[in-house]
């Protein structure tokens, strides 16, 4: 039997490309999961790039038949499936890790006499008191 490169439907994370290659290669989905975070580490773009166009152009278990247009309008679909947040607390959680990651990068990128303890406690206190002011007008 011919073994073909598919995206895996049961080792599957975000699209399955991992599991996929993991499958293909007969090892742990865990193994090459890490070897591309590694990777992601030090080529973070390049990566995305890679995993990204890996997803539209490896088929998902029983659609190869399916064009490549059509396979990447439903990955559009599935990512923006995932990524959704599903409830108020998911979006907290998404803003206060953007803050702090914008926070983390203003700090490496142009240090200032300002500590990044300073600056996130600044926007922990935003954050708190936009919380409570938009729950007073429900």
């Amino acid at each position: 039997m011919e073994r073909k490169l598919r995206r895996s439907s049961k080792n599957r994370v975000l699209l399955g490309v991992l599991g996929g290659i993991a499958e293909y290669l007969g090892t742990d989905p865990v193994l090459v999961r890490l070897g591309y975070l590694l990777l992601f580490i030090f080529h973070p773009v390049a990566m995305t790039v890679f995993y990204f166009l890996a997803a539209v152009i490896m088929p998902s278990e029983g659609e190869e038949d399916e064009d490549v247009e059509k396979r990447a309008e439903r990955i559009v679909g599935e990512v923006k499936e995932i990524v959704t947040p599903d409830s108020e607390e998911e979006k907290l959680a998404g803003i206060i890790l953007l803050v702090l990651g914008a926070l983390l990068l203003v700090e490496t990128v142009a240090p200032t006499s300002i500590g990044v303890r300073t600056v996130l406690a600044l926007a922990l206190l935003g954050l708190g008191s936009l919380l409570l002011l938009r729950g007073e007008g429900r």
